[in-house]
């Protein structure tokens, strides 16, 4: 009987959003009889392999999930089930970058055979092909370790390559997707759900003018104060015969 296996990648310090969203998930995943692996915080190259490096001496089955999750995204308490249930080699929950341009993080490849994360469209939600996919959350049998040894792309799974003269500095999961590729293992994206990515920002005075571009009938009439110190998101609805 294939078993699952879940990892946090962790930090020195985690939002407080994500702390919660963790918890959530650790009580699910153990309500299911999951098994967790831990493992400190290290760079990210480094927790992922030696993650693969415990999953590969206690799975037995090559239908095993390694599932690992960044603690930087919300998720939903049965994150691990969603990607899992699908019976696939490699499955991606759905993310967009962090900052501007905000594309998704998954990659497809071209009519030319030109890899491309600018996905304007995906269709309806479900589980999309996919040449690459980011790893905030995914899950990964235990065979695709196995395909990659007999491949030659053998441990480390995942490693930083910095291209000589190259702007873009590729992260770990590029490597892992491209070697999956070569070796014929398809990824997939997993769009029935998303897992928002979780940022830092700042507030100063911009901020405040911003706002109050944003809602002229408030700065006008006062109207929500209360509504909004207490967090609600106010959306405005101008009154008849005004203008916004």
């Amino acid at each position: 009987m294939p078993r699952t296996f879940f990892a946090v990648l962790t930090e020195r310090t985690v939002q407080d959003h994500a702390v919660n969203t963790l918890l959530d998930i650790a009580m699910d995943a153990g309500g299911r009889g999951f098994t967790r692996i831990r493992w400190g915080y290290s760079r990210t190259d480094i927790a992922r392999n030696e993650i693969i490096r415990t999953f590969k001496k206690e799975s037995t089955d090559p239908d095993d999930y390694l599932v690992m999750l960044d603690n930087d995204h919300l998720m939903p308490a049965d994150v691990i089930t969603r990607l899992t249930k699908w019976d696939q080699l490699v499955v991606g929950a759905l993310a967009f970058r962090r900052g501007p341009p905000y594309f998704p993080c998954f990659f497809v490849r071209t009519p030319n055979d030109e890899m491309t994360h600018i996905v304007l469209d995906w269709g309806g939600p479900g589980l999309v092909p996919c040449a690459l996919v980011g790893t905030g959350a995914v899950a990964i049998k235990r065979r695709v370790f196995d395909m990659l040894d007999e491949a030659g792309y053998g441990w480390p799974y995942f490693r930083y390559m910095y291209p000589p003269g190259q702007d873009i500095l590729p992260s770990e999961d590029i490597y892992f997707g491209n070697i999956c590729e070569k070796a014929g293992i398809m990824h997939h994206v997993d769009t029935t759900f998303c897992i928002p990515h979780l940022s830092s920002s700042i507030v100063d005075e911009g901020t405040w003018r911003q706002w109050q571009a944003d809602h002229p009938q408030m700065m006008k009439t006062g109207e929500g104060w209360d509504r909004a110190m207490m967090g609600e998101n106010i959306t405005e609805t101008p009154k008849a015969g005004e203008n916004a």
